[in-house]
């Protein structure tokens, strides 16, 4: 490669004149006035080539952002270039300056006769960084050697000449040009990028606030992820166009994912809030977007073109869950289609026209006054005002929806209060001790202890199926047909039998039911509903089987309740209590707490039984109550 580029150096240094040069007249510099002219340019690294005295003929000659090609130069290497152009000045009346920029954001120096008089703030660093034009003043000479020395950082290579729009002037008028210049850049790169930033940045808490208060949807915490990582990378956009940045490999890399994971977050918020039950493509998806960045640094051309299909697919994916959450009744996503069709259809024509300009080659920016706009701008103005619209109406929505489900608890819970009390009332000859402790607010246990006639009493202890709200409702019915009941008949096979006619074809859950009747000699009439055996001094006490309540129509024959009759000394302890403690399961191993551990603790106060299986793992509502006969 080295031997092509001298042989055609060569062959150049034949046909093109001993020096590149431009005649300035300064008398008639009336504005700053771009230099055109070509320069000579040569590969390598050599102070000597700053002097003026340096014999640059057989360098070739080239145009500002001149391509190699034009002249059949090969590509050069990263590597330290060097550019020169000699200046007469007729008529020099004030001091002259010149400014010019490198193309591809990359360092350099300007030597005017042998004197090092600028230096890029980017050159020490040796990384591609955006430098604003300066105003360079020159020597007062009749004639001013300039050398321009240009480091190319890897792994880039030059295909071009890299200066650009050189201008000389009057230094004064030089001076504000460059001002001006900055002005314009502020203008039309920073306000609009740091607004965003600032923007998006000042969005993230809002849907943080809104996760504290409903822990329950994640769509919250994954939209402030999104708006924090797209308002660091507005800002790493606006750092790097204004050259706070340098565009090193860490700083890219940074920038790139910053806007990765915002299209990460942002499918996480879209998946989330259509209530996706299958996460698995989504998780491949977002897999695939993790690794996206690292493209770049292997294959920048690849990356484009990966950059285009991710964004393509991205849409497709938003577009089927929240058009098939649509189609399930979620009828306040039609108010988030809209926006993240038009922002992804915007960043998706604003790469096209970065990428392939000679495709795409319709205007990506427009100006408010002398503010410059970016469609992706605009674009994600209005994602963000569509996202917040309808997160805010989900907001209020499930606020209220959670107030009124509070509400209807708090009166649950009330009434389950009222029908479950705490105190127990005294019945003669009987130690009656209870522990209550529903898995939710409210629970589906119940018992009931009512004194009846000969110092007699009436138990009754049940399960509904489930938990909450709606088998708290159903005790509530329950415990006031046991009261009802109890007026008019005391035998346990006849309550149950009653409780069954009213829970039959009532509720598609069943209950398991226990009562008792517990003479003041002791004398105990059992019936039991499918429910837990009771434990007589810490040994199973089996009773005659029969179905659970609401189960079998009353007029069938399988639903009749046999009684089963046994005694209770002094001194004995019966047991009572519900699944809740043998399903007891441990939260690691999910080992059960099992009927041979319940069995081992029966004899123990409910308390100790109840907080037991508490410890072990609650699942499911617990209740338990011991009777004990005390002795005459």
């Amino acid at each position: 490669m080295q031997k092509l580029f001298l042989t055609v150096l060569c062959a150049l240094a034949l046909t093109t004149p001993a020096r590149a040069q431009a005649t300035i007249n300064a008398a008639r510099l009336s504005a700053v006035t771009s230099l055109d002219t070509a320069w000579r340019f040569h590969a390598g690294d050599n102070p000597a080539y700053a002097k003026p005295d340096f014999d640059d003929a057989t360098w070739p000659l080239l145009q500002p952002d001149q391509a190699f090609a034009d002249l059949q130069l090969p590509t050069i290497p990263s590597g330290t270039v060097w550019a020169r152009l000699r200046l007469h000045i007729v008529n020099p009346a004030q001091p002259l300056g010149i400014s010019l920029i490198t193309n591809a954001l990359i360092p350099y120096q300007v030597f005017a006769n042998g004197k090092l008089i600028y230096t890029s703030p980017s050159f020490a660093s040796r990384q591609r960084q955006y430098t604003p034009a300066a105003a360079i003043p020159l020597p007062e000479a009749p004639d001013v050697q300039l050398a321009v020395r240009v480091f190319v950082p890897p792994p880039y290579s030059l295909h071009y000449l890299p200066i650009n729009n050189v201008r000389i002037g009057h230094l004064e008028a030089i001076t504000d040009a460059t001002s001006l210049e900055r002005l314009r850049t502020l203008d039309e790169v920073t306000i609009a990028g740091f607004l965003d930033a600032l923007l998006f940045m000042a969005l993230a808490p809002i849907p943080l606030t809104l996760y504290l208060f409903q822990r329950a949807h994640r769509e919250y915490l994954a939209l402030a992820v999104f708006a924090f990582m797209f308002g660091g990378y507005y800002a790493f956009d606006t750092a790097l166009g204004t050259g706070l940045l340098p565009f090193s490999e860490g700083v890219r890399l940074a920038y790139f994912y910053t806007g990765w994971l915002s299209l990460v977050a942002a499918l996480e918020f879209i998946a989330r809030f259509a209530r996706v039950e299958d996460f698995r493509p989504i998780r491949v998806f977002q897999a695939m977007l993790l690794v996206g960045p690292l493209i770049n640094l292997v294959n920048a051309s690849a990356y484009q073109y990966t950059l285009l299909v991710v964004i393509l697919l991205f849409l497709g994916m938003a577009t089927f869950y929240l058009v098939r959450a649509w189609r399930r009744g979620r009828t306040e996503l039609t108010l988030l289609l809209p926006p993240i069709i038009i922002w992804v259809a915007i960043v998706l024509y604003t790469y096209s026209a970065i990428f392939f300009p000679n495709i795409v080659s319709w205007p990506t920016r427009f100006h408010i006054g002398p503010v410059g706009i970016s469609l992706d701008h605009v674009g994600s103005a209005i994602f963000i005002s569509g996202v917040i619209a309808v997160v805010l109406y989900r907001f209020i929505a499930v606020s209220r929806d959670e107030q009124r489900a509070m509400s209807e608890l708090e009166a649950a819970r009330t009434v389950q209060h009222v029908l479950i009390p705490d105190a127990r009332p005294s019945i003669p000859g009987l130690k009656i001790l209870s522990a209550y402790h529903p898995a939710n607010s409210v629970g589906g246990d119940f018992f009931q202890i009512l004194p009846v006639a000969d110092g007699a009493c009436l138990i009754v202890l049940g399960d509904v199926a489930g938990k909450g709200l709606q088998a708290a409702m159903a005790v509530s019915v329950l415990v006031g047909a046991i009261r009802a009941l109890a007026v008019f008949t005391t035998s346990p096979a006849e309550v149950l039998d009653g409780l069954n006619r009213i829970l039959f074809g009532r509720q598609s859950s069943f209950t398991t039911c226990l009562a008792l009747h517990i003479a003041a000699n002791g004398q105990v009439t059992a019936a039991n509903a499918g429910h837990l055996h009771p434990y007589l001094n810490g040994q199973e006490l089996p009773l005659e089987p029969n179905l659970p309540l609401g189960f079998a129509a009353p007029d069938d024959p399988g639903s009749a309740y046999t009684e089963t009759h046994f005694f209770l000394g002094p001194d004995d302890t019966l047991t009572l209590l519900t699944d809740g403690v043998p399903e007891a399961a441990n939260p690691h191993t999910r080992e059960l707490f099992g009927f041979h551990r319940t069995q081992n603790i029966s004899a123990q106060s409910p308390q100790t039984i109840a907080h037991t299986a508490q410890a072990f793992g609650q699942n499911d509502d617990i209740t338990v109550l011991s009777l004990r006969r005390m002795p005459a």
